[in-house]
């Protein structure tokens, strides 16, 4: 991995700020994606939106599917969000159904059903 994969000026190598999450989305998707395992569910969020708006399919979307299941809310809606770039895929229609008909989180559920075209349950 690479500095610039690591730390900016801004937010050194233990935290990522927005611009370096959104700088590696656009430049080095694959160290994103690294990085992700190391963040907290708060940050990771954001991770995941900007991998998904910035990185090609082959990158971002089997980064992104697994965030589905994740603990955390926060982390299945930023997984949401940079899928949606993404939602014309089959693999990924398939997995936001999934989230749709069956995320204990009712806002997730309404937000999966919304990017597939369908009405939540």
């Amino acid at each position: 991995m690479s500095d610039a994969a690591t730390s900016c000026r801004r937010c050194g190598p233990a935290a990522m700020c927005h611009d370096h999450m959104e700088g590696l989305a656009k430049t080095d998707p694959a160290a994103l994606v690294a990085r992700m395992a190391t963040l907290r569910p708060s940050s990771l969020t954001f991770a995941a939106e900007y991998l998904g708006a910035h990185a090609p399919a082959g990158v971002a979307v089997p980064a992104l599917l697994p965030l589905l299941s994740h603990d955390v809310p926060v982390a299945r809606e930023g997984a949401l969000t940079g899928l949606y770039a993404h939602r014309e895929r089959p693999d990924v229609q398939a997995a936001v159904r999934r989230v749709a008909e069956a995320d204990v989180i009712h806002e997730l559920r309404e937000m999966a059903a919304g990017m597939i075209g369908e009405e939540s349950t």
